[in-house]
């Protein structure tokens, strides 16, 4: 019951600040999982490598409920994609998308992976 009443307190506290400064939505970075580092012959590094720390986003989205959305955000030095989140309110998830769509059409940060080919017949334009 504890648990639940502080996240309760977390949800009413971001709703509180986006209705007081009149925003759509919160925005963070977005921090996943980084991939296992890998050594030469192509296996996944040994749990303790240097790629083997677990870093998690969305914290504030899966234990409030409030609708989340991750977007790209460019890439790391390492060449691997960078995310962030958008925040909105609860029930609200058609602004939610409308700012999304919006920051995805002024960056243009998405692009094709590099290393994942076409299945055979696959064609996309961009």
């Amino acid at each position: 019951m504890r648990r639940y009443r502080g996240r309760q307190a977390i949800r009413d506290l971001v709703e509180s600040l986006l209705a007081r400064y009149d925003l759509d939505a919160f925005v963070m970075q977005y921090v996943s999982t980084p991939p296992l580092a890998k050594n030469v012959s192509g296996v996944a590094a040994p749990a303790g490598g240097r790629d083997s720390r677990t870093l998690r986003g969305g914290g504030i989205v899966s234990s409030t409920g409030l609708p989340g959305i991750v977007m790209p955000a460019g890439y790391t030095k390492d060449n691997l994609p960078a995310g962030i989140e958008f925040i909105g309110k609860s029930f609200d998830e058609l602004r939610l998308l409308q700012v999304a769509y919006g920051y995805e059409q002024a960056t243009k940060k998405r692009r094709s992976p590099q290393i994942t080919p076409l299945l055979p017949g696959e064609e996309f334009d961009y």
